[in-house]
C-alpha cells in the first residue's frame, strides 16, 4: 500500500475556482476548500506596507504518486512557483487515531 499524504494548497481567493478546476482535471476524488483570512492586525500590515488579503485553503488526501503528479502539474500548469501565486505542501500521514 502506498503512503498517504495530506496535500494542502493556499491560494488567493480570486483564484479559488481556477484551482478547484485544476484539481478536478487531475481526478482528485475529494477536495475540501475553505475561505480564510489572516489574523495580522491592521497596524502591522501598515508598518510593512501590506494590504489585507483573503485566501482559500484547499486540502485533500492523496497517494504518493498523485502527490508527485500534483506538485509537477502545479508548477507547470498553475505556475505556483511564481511570487503571489500560492503555496503547496504535503504532510505524510503515518498513523491515524
Amino acid at each position: 500500500m502506498q503512503k498517504m499524504y495530506l496535500f494542502v494548497t493556499i491560494t488567493k481567493r480570486d483564484d479559488c475556482e481556477e484551482f478547484i478546476d485544476f484539481f478536478a482535471s487531475k481526478e482528485v476524488p475529494v477536495l475540501y476548500s475553505t475561505p480564510c483570512e489572516g489574523t495580522v492586525r491592521q497596524k502591522t500590515l501598515a508598518l510593512f506596507g501590506l494590504e489585507e488579503s483573503h485566501k482559500t485553503v484547499h486540502y485533500c488526501i492523496v497517494t504518493a504518486n498523485k502527490k508527485n503528479e500534483l506538485i509537477k502539474s502545479l508548477t507547470r500548469e498553475m505556475a505556483i512557483d511564481l511570487p503571489d501565486r500560492g503555496i503547496a505542501l504535503s504532510i505524510p500521514l503515518t498513523s491515524m487515531g
